[in-house]
């Protein structure tokens, strides 16, 4: 039933979509034992045959008797799924109920999935949809939930729900779970739902680690959703996630300089935030020493391949750059043992030692802030 595309054609997708296609409608609400307002499906006109049939299976399936409600639906739906009859949304709303009462979620998927497809006009359309996130987050282990830990209650989450194999719960469901995250984000672009299901999707990748998939949704939910409830934890996530995929100073060191880009930016918006979170100077500081400690590394690969013009370069650069770090220390000490002189910042060129290019500020300890994840006090990379 879910042919899955790939990650990379889905986030285009989603990238694509206008908030202002998301479906309006009039609908009833109605209010559910934990006090939440929920889309209340429409009641059935009982005036004809149809009408009364749907009813009386709402009706058993509201006893808790699903069993029945699918028995009574079965050969009516088989009779009228070709046609234009105004009653199938709600009778495969209402099979597909059923069905997920009944544990058996795959086979409500295909109603659900029949109902957004051929009937997303309908007033069960968004209802169908809300049943898909529901699968979708058991599925992929996002359910929360409230463990105690002593007199402290901890949050946690589920376990993935598994997909049935020879009667036995024992087939991973992960791909299923995010494509129904991502229908949902397509369906319903710039919806309360659409929201709800694109920071689920980055959750979920960010929860395992995959911090490049991660970052991609983090920054597709900031640009469709600027004003979202989540924007302020997309952003400082997707700050994580950069610094988390810098390897070390063998690699590339751009995700690193996207990340202090980021983080000025974070500060300027949430400067509160930004102390108690960690992301400040001091975290600007380390990414700095990683930063430099890549430029230090390149510039001896230059002097173990016999290029000392590359590794001189190198080193000139990492101390105009990065003039406080303990790699410019380093690059200093190796320009005096080679005899090489230092430019200052204007250009001129030191006679007879290294110039000091740090400015007034050299001696002092740079303040450092709570360890984020991805990056260690030493520079180098880890996971959020």
């Amino acid at each position: 039933m879910l042919h899955r595309p790939t990650i990379a054609a889905l986030l285009t997708i989603i990238a694509g979509a206008s908030p202002t296609a998301a479906f309006a409608q009039t609908q009833e609400f109605r209010l559910d034992p934990e006090r939440s307002w929920q889309p209340a499906p429409p009641s059935p006109d009982e005036s004809d045959a149809d009408g009364r049939l749907i009813a009386e299976a709402r009706r058993a399936l509201a006893a808790g008797q699903p069993a029945k409600a699918e028995e009574l639906l079965d050969p009516w739906l088989s009779a009228n799924e070709r046609t234009s009859n105004r009653w199938l949304p709600l009778a495969l709303l209402t099979r597909g109920d059923a069905r997920l009462a009944r544990g058996d979620e795959w086979n409500a998927l295909y109603d659900y999935e029949a109902l957004a497809n051929k009937h997303a006009g309908s007033e069960e359309f968004q209802l169908a949809l809300e049943r898909e996130y529901g699968i979708a987050i058991r599925y992929l282990g996002m359910v929360p939930r409230a463990e105690k830990v002593g007199a402290e209650e901890i949050a946690s989450f589920e376990d993935p729900l598994r997909r049935r194999w020879l009667g036995l719960r024992i087939s991973s469901a992960y791909d299923e779970g995010v494509e129904l995250l991502m229908r949902i984000q397509e369906r319903l672009p710039g919806s309360r739902l659409g929201e709800q299901a694109m920071i689920t999707l980055a959750d979920f990748y960010y929860r395992r680690r995959d911090v490049k998939l991660a970052q991609d949704v983090y920054d597709l939910y900031l640009q469709n959703y600027p004003l979202g409830p989540n924007r302020e934890k997309a952003q400082r996530r997707k700050i994580f996630c950069q610094i988390a995929r810098f390897k070390g100073p063998r690699y590339d060191t751009v995700s690193l300089l996207d990340a202090s880009v980021e983080i000025r930016a974070y500060q300027a918006r949430h400067p509160a935030a930004s102390e108690q979170t960690g992301l400040n100077e001091g975290l600007v500081n380390r990414i700095d020493e990683s930063r430099a400690a890549s430029l230090l590394d390149a510039a001896e690969w230059y002097q173990r391949r016999g290029q000392p013009s590359g590794a001189r370069y190198t080193l000139q650069r990492l101390i105009g750059t990065f003039p406080s770090s303990v790699a410019a220390d380093r690059a200093r000490s190796i320009m005096k043992e080679r005899g090489w002189a230092i430019e200052a910042p204007g250009g001129a060129t030191g006679p007879t030692g290294p110039v000091d290019v740090r400015g007034p500020a050299a001696d002092k300890v740079a303040p450092q802030g709570p360890a984020a994840p991805g990056l260690s006090p030493a520079g180098g990379g880890g996971q959020p």
